[in-house]
């Protein structure tokens, strides 16, 4: 048999990720950009009037925190460049943003210009990827901030709690941009509690993503606090699960 050379193999210097890379998820073709964007502008105008009608409290600066439902991821400095702060991510396309405008003057003026609809050769209006994917904006309300072990103890409206009760409870906090915007935004909310006689036990200020204060207050304070913007959750410190509630801990509700 005829020996014939080998096939030479030329050893490349660049190697190719062979992962597979998902597709992108488009936001939905909406029929009327202006109708979509008079819907839009509905909600918001809904949400920053129920943030004005929200009592004013001494020391803490008025700020909107809302939640919007997505039929599409949006790139995040989408939402940075409209004025907002992405504060959480849950489940179903939902998106908890943060902004320190209350009049969401970015954001209407992005979508003013959305409204328009497709501009000369454009193929999509302007911020289309942004406007078009979102399905609705909501507000958060306090009955949102009742943490699960309260509202299985029967509290799963502000009304629930008993003015004259004393309560001890663990409050979460929404994030802020640095530390020192955490370190103030928690003071205010420590002054407002101590200022209306409760009594702060302890605190944590995570560099990002945890702010916990554990307090001890009347139920009419909790009320207060369950109206903040700045407040994610409240709860009933977790309890160890011992078979029986145990005794020690009814040092938490009286």
């Amino acid at each position: 048999m005829a020996k014939l050379p080998h096939l030479p193999l030329q050893r490349l210097d660049k190697t190719f990720d062979r992962r597979r890379v998902a597709a992108p998820v488009l936001p939905p073709v909406r029929g009327s950009a202006k109708g979509h964007a008079a819907a839009i502008t509905s909600k918001i105008d809904a949400v920053t009037a129920e943030q004005k009608a929200l009592p004013r409290i001494e020391g803490i600066d008025p700020e909107l925190i809302l939640k919007v439902n997505l039929a599409a991821p949006v790139q995040e400095d989408s939402w940075r460049t409209a004025g907002f702060k992405i504060l959480a991510q849950e489940p179903g396309g939902i998106l908890v943003l943060f902004s320190d405008d209350t009049e969401l003057k970015s954001f209407r003026e992005r979508l003013a210009e959305y409204q328009k609809g497709t501009q000369g050769d454009a193929k999509n209006p302007a911020y289309s990827q942004l406007f078009a994917a979102i399905d609705d904006v909501q507000s958060i309300v306090a009955t949102d901030r009742i943490g699960p072990r309260l509202q299985a103890d029967g509290k799963a409206v502000v009304a629930d709690f008993e003015p004259r009760a004393n309560l001890t409870v663990d409050i979460e906090l929404w994030d802020a941009p640095t530390q020192l915007d955490r370190q103030v935004r928690v003071q205010k909310v420590v002054s407002h509690i101590e200022g209306k006689g409760g009594e702060i036990l302890s605190r944590y200020v995570g560099a990002t993503g945890l702010i916990v204060l554990r307090a001890r207050m009347r139920g009419s304070v909790l009320r207060e606090v369950l109206e903040l913007p700045v407040i994610a959750r409240i709860d009933v410190p977790p309890i160890p699960d011992l078979g029986e509630r145990d005794p020690v801990w009814s040092k938490y509700w009286s």
